[in-house]
């Protein structure tokens, strides 16, 4: 298995339990953005091992890029969790923007990974400015294009895409 398919993998998997605890969540305690800082960490582990799987954990720039891409993400997704104050569809809602939070973080993760890998993004020289930048570049590609996914497309398919848009910018 690459590290790409394996990458994939591990967002699949964390998107997938992320949403299901965060449902389970909200209908025990229907609190609007009670859930935050639990799924603020569930991301960040989720960046942490995609950067172990690529061989980048532990270097500060790809920290200060991990610390981006989940704030960013974070902050998203709270502009649109108005559904956390209508009862009855507050768990749906959550359920959907969470799948959708991990989804384009970890696409835009992998995308940046693939990006260190093949040489195109220095992981060391990485600091807050340009991880700002380059999150925000790859978080263009992959608004538009996580929405594939959700309807039965490949993350794969999005993460090469992302990658390729980048280049081509």
């Amino acid at each position: 298995m690459s590290k790409k398919q394996e990458a994939v993998k591990c967002v699949l998997v964390h998107a997938g339990l992320a949403a299901t605890g965060c449902g389970v969540f909200k209908a025990v305690v229907p609190v609007p953005l009670i859930e935050v800082g639990v799924l603020t960490m569930a991301t960040k582990k989720m960046c942490k091992k995609l950067a172990n799987i690529y061989g980048y954990d532990g270097i500060a720039g790809v920290t200060t890029l991990i610390g981006v891409a989940v704030g960013a993400g974070f902050g998203g997704s709270l502009a649109t969790r108005i559904g956390d104050f209508i009862p009855g569809i507050n768990v749906a809602a959550n359920v959907a923007s969470t799948t959708i939070l991990h989804l384009t973080t970890g696409a835009i993760m992998i995308a940046a990974f693939e990006l260190m890998k093949d040489g195109y993004i220095d992981p060391v020289s990485l600091t807050k400015s340009n991880s700002v930048s380059l999150v925000n570049e790859l978080a263009v590609c992959a608004t538009a294009m996580v929405g594939g996914v959700l309807r039965g497309g490949s993350l794969d398919e999005v993460v090469t895409s992302i990658k390729n848009k980048y280049l081509q910018a």
